[in-house]
C-alpha cells in the first residue's frame, strides 16, 4: 500500500502516512493542534485562570477547576489560605522550628515529641564510635551495627586473631593437622617486634629468620638495584613534558595551600632531626659529587645566575633576612672548631670574614677606620679592579678589599716605638705572633672565592700575608693604592 501526503487546512502542515491512518478527507484534515483548538467548547478545549492572591496563571481543561474564575488560587496560596481546624503551634526540641498543626498531629511524632523533617533524619542516622581495646583502632558506625558493648570491643582482626589463638588446637586436631603447613601459628619480626597470627605456609622463612613486610621494605630500599631503578624511572618522568606540566600545575596549587605548607614545615622539621635522614643526606651528597652530570649542571646553574642581576639583589635580601635571625648567628658562634667552614658561611652571606668585632656578629658596630672607605677605593683604582690572586675582573658582584694584616683600623693605626704586631685576628695567639714592621698599610682586592681562601688558621693567614707582602714590595715597590690626586686622574680618564 502506497503513502499518501495530507496537508492541514488552516496551518498547511503536511503528514505523510498511509491512507487508512486519516479519519478525514483530504479537503477537511487537520493536524493535531488545530484540530484542538477547532473543538471549541468540548473537553479537550482550555482555559486559563489567575491566581487571585499571586497572579500566577495555570492553563487546563475547564474541568480541571473546582472554583469560580474570581475565586480561583493556586495550589500553594490554597494550602495557605486553607487553616486547620483547632490550629496548634508546635516546636521542634531540636532546632526550635515551628509548624502549625491540628491536635490529632501528635499522634504521628515519635515518644509523642515533635522533631522536624531534618532533625528527625538526623537522629536516625545519628553515630557513635568505639576503639578497639587492642591496637585503639576506631571504627565508627550505627549503634545497632557493634554487638559488643565499647568497653570490650575488639575491631574484625583483633578478634579473628584472638580467636585463632584460643582455639588453634581445637582448629588444627579437627583438620588433622599436627605440625603441617596449615598449622595456626605467630611469628614475631627481628627487627621490630611485630608479631603475626597465620598459618605456618603463609610464611616464607622460618621463626627465626621472619621480617615484616614494613621492615622489608625499608630494606630493600636500600639496596642499589631499588636505587638505579627509582633514578631511571625519575629520569624518564623528566623528560616527559606532559608530567612535568601537570608536576608545575601541581606544585603551584599546594604552594598556595596554607595547610599543605604548615604540615610540609613540621614533617621537614622532624625529618632533619632523625638520625636516618642524616645518614640518608650524607649518602646522598656523596652519591651527587660523583656524578659528573650533578657536577655540570651545577656549574652551569651557578655561571647562569651569577649572570643575572635580579638574582645577586636577591640574594643580597636573604642574605640581610639571614643576618637578623638570631638562631642563624647562635649556628655561627657554635662552630669555633671549624673555621674555614665559619669563614665560607659569613662571606657567602655578607661578604665579609669572622674578625673580632664582626659588624653583624658583634651589635652591628663597624671597626674600620674613618679613612677605610675612601682607602678602599683607591686600592680598587690601584689594582684595576682585578683580582690579585687569579685575575678575575669584576662582574655583577664587586671584589672585596683585603687588608694583608688582618687588621681593619690600619689606615689610621699609630705605633709608640714604630714597630707594628699583630696577631693575624686569630684570638688563640698573642698579639706579638707576627712582626709587621713598620708599614701596616698594605692592601690587596680579591674575588669572592679567593678572599674566603686567605682566612682560617694562624698558618694560613701567616701564608697569605707573607705572599701578599713580597708581592707589593717585589712588583708595585711597596705601593698599593693611589694616591688622592692619581685617583681623581683615574676617574677622568676612565
Amino acid at each position: 500500500m502506497a503513502k499518501v501526503t495530507y496537508a492541514c487546512i488552516d496551518c498547511g502542515k503536511e503528514r505523510t502516512a498511509y491512507e487508512y491512518a486519516f479519519t478525514k478527507p483530504r479537503d477537511e484534515y487537520r493536524c493535531g493542534s488545530c484540530a484542538r483548538k477547532h473543538i471549541i467548547g468540548s473537553e479537550h478545549s482550555t482555559t486559563t485562570r489567575v491566581c487571585i492572591d499571586c497572579g500566577k496563571t495555570r492553563t487546563a481543561p475547564p474541568s480541571r477547576f473546582t472554583t469560580p474564575v474570581g475565586q480561583y488560587r493556586c495550589k500553594s496560596c490554597a494550602a495557605k489560605f486553607i487553616k486547620p481546624k483547632h490550629p496548634i503551634v508546635y516546636k521542634c526540641v531540636d532546632c526550635g522550628k515551628e509548624k502549625i498543626s491540628t491536635k490529632s498531629f501528635l499522634n504521628h511524632c515519635a515518644d509523642g515529641v515533635y522533631r522536624c523533617k531534618q532533625c528527625d533524619g538526623k537522629r536516625r542516622i545519628k553515630r557513635v564510635t568505639y576503639t578497639c581495646i587492642d591496637c585503639g583502632k576506631k571504627h565508627t558506625a550505627a549503634p545497632h551495627k557493634f554487638t559488643q558493648p565499647p568497653e570490650s570491643y575488639r575491631c574484625q582482626t583483633c578478634a579473628t586473631s584472638k580467636w585463632m589463638k584460643e582455639n588453634s588446637k581445637q582448629i588444627n586436631e579437627s583438620r588433622g593437622f599436627d605440625g603441617s603447613s596449615r598449622e595456626i601459628v605467630t611469628y614475631k619480626c627481628i627487627e621490630c617486634g611485630k608479631k603475626r597470627t597465620a598459618m605456618r605456609k603463609s610464611f616464607n622463612k622460618s621463626e627465626e629468620e621472619y621480617i615484616c613486610r614494613d621492615c622489608f621494605s625499608k630494606n630493600q630500599a636500600n639496596l642499589p638495584e631499588r636505587i638505579e631503578m627509582l633514578i631511571k624511572r625519575n629520569k624518564g618522568m623528566s623528560l616527559n613534558p606532559a608530567w612535568v606540566k601537570n608536576h608545575k600545575l601541581a606544585m603551584e596549587k599546594l604552594s598556595k595551600d596554607s595547610t599543605w605548607i604548615e604540615n610540609n614545615k613540621v614533617a621537614t622539621l622532624k625529618s632533619h632531626g632523625s638520625e636516618a635522614w642524616a645518614i640518608n643526606h650524607k649518602i646522598g651528597i656523596e652519591r651527587r659529587s660523583q656524578n659528573p652530570d650533578f657536577i655540570k649542571n651545577l656549574h652551569v646553574g651557578i655561571i647562569k645566575r651569577s649572570q643575572n642581576p635580579q638574582w645577586s639583589i636577591n640574594v643580597k635580601i636573604a642574605g640581610k633576612k639571614l643576618i637578623n635571625n638570631p638562631s642563624w648567628k647562635a649556628y655561627i658562634e657554635s662552630r669555633p672548631e671549624n673555621t674555614m667552614y665559619k669563614e665560607s658561611l659569613l662571606i657567602g652571606v655578607t661578604g665579609q670574614g669572622f674578625w673580632y668585632g664582626h659588624p653583624i656578629l658583634h651589635d652591628d658596630k663597624m671597626i674600620y677606620c674613618e679613612l677605610w672607605r675612601d682607602v678602599n677605593k683607591r686600592v680598587h683604582a690601584f689594582f684595576d679592579n682585578k683580582c690579585c690572586v687569579c685575575g678575575a675582573p669584576e662582574t655583577t658582584r664587586s671584589h672585596v678589599g683585603h687588608h694583608v694584616f688582618y687588621v681593619k683600623n690600619a689606615c689610621c693605626w699609630k705605633s709608640e716605638d714604630g714597630i707594628y704586631y699583630t696577631n693575624l685576628n686569630v684570638k688563640t695567639h698573642s698579639q706579638n705572633d707576627y712582626c709587621i714592621g713598620e708599614n701596616p698599610n698594605y692592601f690587596v682586592i680579591l674575588c669572592q672565592s679567593c678572599h674566603g681562601k686567605t682566612n682560617g688558621t694562624f698558618e694560613n693567614r701567616k701564608m697569605w700575608a707573607d705572599y701578599f707582602k713580597n708581592m707589593i714590595d717585589e712588583k708595585y715597590n711597596g705601593k698599593c693604592y693611589l694616591t688622592k690626586e692619581e685617583y681623581q686622574e683615574y676617574k677622568l680618564n676612565k
